[in-house]
């Protein structure tokens, strides 16, 4: 037990660093183009966790996801599923607390997330 604990604050040690770069950093086709779908999946994967910690959708954030999802092949497995899934969740909690007239950030993740990768099951958000 005291080894997981370990592992679970190192770990979330990491995502806060990485956090704080990716709000530094913005995506650019030079960085993801060269990513392999392992690195995409596992950032896809940070991002996910990160959201969880957040009450909004950061426009760093946003970028970062939107970047990661255009990098990622469509041919998708249960676990690259299931996170997408996890982020669309999120983007629509974000965008039910949120009263922003018109389209965020939020929709058009939610959109590419459910046309593109086809994951229409899950969007009761348009409903």
């Amino acid at each position: 037990r005291a080894r997981a604990r370990e592992r679970e604050s190192v770990c979330f040690e990491f995502l806060t660093l990485l956090s704080s770069i990716a709000e530094r950093v913005s995506p650019n086709v030079s960085l993801v183009g060269h990513l392999s779908q392992k690195h995409v999946m596992k950032l896809l994967g940070y991002h996910e966790k990160w959201l969880r910690s957040y009450s909004r959708l950061q426009p760093s954030q946003g970028k970062w996801l939107y970047a990661l999802l255009a990098a990622l092949d469509s041919l998708l497995t249960a676990d690259t599923e299931a996170c997408l899934r996890s982020i669309l969740r999120r983007c629509v909690s974000f965008s039910l607390s949120c009263k922003a007239p018109g389209p965020s950030s939020e929709h058009v993740l939610m959109s590419i997330i459910t046309v593109f990768f086809k994951q229409q099951d899950v969007h009761s958000w348009q409903g």
